[in-house]
């Protein structure tokens, strides 16, 4: 797999990483939210087992997020090694390429927004992008991620 293919499934990723941890935060949200008083009683207080079984698919489905997002975490912080950790992009080229690359893909900027962070024009910025990318593929960066 090519270092663009790649970090391109890392951009879906991040993607799925976000909305992930929003579901899960809206199933926490609603989990600490205070029981709403009816008439007769709390909700709570009414149907303490049709409750106690929404709490439980609940907490399935929390469970279930929770194992997704390790996974997508996983993913992500693997792919941030090929360009950070030792024997990285970042080994090869200076930071910068490294923070290029980060900066399109793993938090999807467009490139004036990225040429404006490090004071490049875009043209400039499209080259070292390409220079990253070609640097992990001629190197087999990817390699050691065992991706086909």
């Amino acid at each position: 797999m090519r270092a663009r293919e790649y970090f391109e499934g890392i951009r879906s990723t991040t993607f799925e990483r976000d909305k992930t941890a929003l579901q899960l935060k809206e199933i926490e949200d609603r989990l600490t939210a205070p029981s709403t008083p009816t008439i007769g009683g709390t909700s709570r207080q009414r149907t303490v087992r049709g409750i106690d079984d929404r709490l439980a698919n609940v907490e399935r489905r929390r469970s279930r997020l929770l194992k997704r997002l390790g996974k997508l975490d996983n993913e992500i912080m693997q792919a941030e090694g090929v360009l950070y950790d030792e024997g990285g992009l970042c080994d090869y080229l200076s930071d910068i390429y490294g923070d290029i690359v980060f900066a399109r893909f793993f938090e999807n900027l467009q490139w004036k927004q990225i040429s404006k962070r490090f004071d490049l024009s875009v043209t400039t910025t499209r080259g070292m992008f390409n220079t990253a990318l070609a640097t992990i593929d001629e190197h087999g960066l990817l390699d050691r991620l065992c991706v086909a």
